[in-house]
């Protein structure tokens, strides 16, 4: 069969479609995965290793480079570690906003911030609930041991084989 998926967003969005784009192919599927990377990434290694056919929708995504520069500047200011804003960004574009109340009433998460009012003050109190939530740690850690024991993809595509 012959499967077409389209994608766009960033890392995190686009590397379960080419698992899945993967899983496939491996099922014997003839795939192309489309893309759009807002953060300009290339994914032909990627897509070679997992043996499906790979087409970006644009050359080039500019969008978030004014809120990633904000973003940015709200980091040095406030002197935070870079590894968890890049955790709290995750709730700012389409269904990450979904994900983002989800992980938050998981207990893995602050709530989300929201693009549009967005300041370094807030960004700095979420930035410091993590910081400071060792349940929130332990829950997320639980939920990562959980989650490897699954083997989505392969889930995934048989539940679509299926339909």
């Amino acid at each position: 069969m012959k499967i077409g998926i389209q994608t766009w967003g960033s890392d995190g969005d686009i590397r379960p479609f080419a698992a899945l784009a993967g899983g496939f192919s491996q099922a014997g599927h003839e795939v192309t995965l489309v893309f759009t990377s807002v953060d300009n990434k290339d994914y032909a290694d990627l897509a070679a290793n997992l043996g499906f056919r790979l087409r970006r929708a644009h050359d080039r995504f500019d969008l978030n480079d004014a809120v990633l520069a904000r973003l940015r500047r709200a980091v040095m200011r406030e002197r935070l570690p870079v590894k968890q804003v890049l955790t709290i960004l995750e709730c700012f574009f389409t269904d990450q906003i979904f994900w983002g109340r989800e992980l938050h009433r998981l207990g893995v998460a602050p709530r989300p911030l929201h693009r549009r009012s967005l300041t370094a003050a807030r960004l700095a109190r979420a930035i410091r609930a993590v910081l400071a939530t060792p349940a929130m740690h332990q829950k997320a850690a639980a939920m990562g041991r959980a989650m490897s024991r699954e083997n989505g993809v392969a889930t995934a595509v048989r539940l679509i084989a299926e339909l």
